[in-house]
């Protein structure tokens, strides 16, 4: 899906459907039902992929593309050095999250956990490069951890601004993790 050029329409009709299943999940989704969802024909979605599995897994990627492309753009926005880490995460908590229904449904697509899994070994490979330019001491196993720290806690801020219990907004959960990255990548003698 991602090589195909769409149309304006298609285009708004991936964008609805993809905020449709972050937001909801698709298990339960029949191709009837997103037609009925997204104000469009079954056939209208059979010209986007040949079958309901396709098209889910072609949005599913296109999403972890989109989510992929935000964080490393607002990265290089950034700049170097820490602040490029913190722009990283601040997108990731911000942009690229999903609610518990739609990753559980990935975890239960074969194809889509595939995509999920890749999406987040690439995710990860980044904000590793990154911690490592931002040039915080330490080894590659030291900045590997961290990674996965901070990224867990992005994750982790993203839920509880979705979830709205502790009435977290996305703006306050942003600021939290600017905060933990900053303080985790602060020269040890600043800490």
């Amino acid at each position: 899906m991602t090589t195909v050029s769409f149309s304006r329409r298609q285009n708004e009709i991936l964008d609805a459907l993809s905020a449709l299943i972050v937001d909801e999940g698709f298990a339960e989704l029949t191709v009837g039902d997103l037609a009925d969802r997204l104000r469009c024909s079954r056939r209208t979605l059979y010209t986007l992929a040949a079958s309901r599995d396709a098209l889910l897994v072609g949005v599913i990627e296109r999403l972890f593309d989109t989510w992929s492309a935000t964080c490393a753009t607002m990265a290089d926005a950034a700049g170097e050095g820490s602040e490029a880490v913190v722009a990283f995460l601040v997108a990731a908590v911000a942009h690229c999250g999903a609610t518990p229904r739609f990753l559980a449904d990935v975890a239960a697509h074969p194809d889509a956990a595939m995509l999920y899994d890749t999406y987040r070994k690439g995710h990860l490979a980044d904000l590793c490069r990154l911690i490592e330019a931002s040039g915080r001491s330490g080894s590659v196993a030291d900045s590997a951890i961290v990674a996965e720290v901070l990224d867990a806690a992005a994750e982790r801020l993203h839920v509880l601004s979705t979830e709205r219990r502790y009435g977290m907004t996305v703006s306050s959960a942003s600021m939290m993790i600017a905060a933990l990255a900053r303080t985790w990548l602060a020269p040890e003698s600043a800490r």
